[in-house]
């Protein structure tokens, strides 16, 4: 994983710490989106192109708990 790469996922991770809820993201950096067929349920945003982070948010109790699935290129 390269400098860029790594500083831009603790942001993305600070981000998705600090937001209350799920609808706080798409206003941020990264182009925070709710992906659709098969990664129905899931979330992306960028990273460093190609490659994005790949979360689930998980509710509980009204705040998103999140899961990383992975850093990926799925183009």
């Amino acid at each position: 994983m390269g400098l860029v790469r790594a500083q831009r996922f603790h942001r993305r991770l600070s981000d998705l710490f600090h937001a209350s809820s799920l609808d706080d993201l798409q206003h941020l950096p990264g182009h925070f989106h709710e992906l659709v067929g098969t990664r129905k349920g899931q979330w992306s945003c960028d990273l460093d192109q190609p490659y994005r982070l790949i979360f689930e948010p998980i509710d509980s109790a009204g705040r998103p708990i999140i899961v990383v699935v992975e850093i990926v290129d799925y183009h």
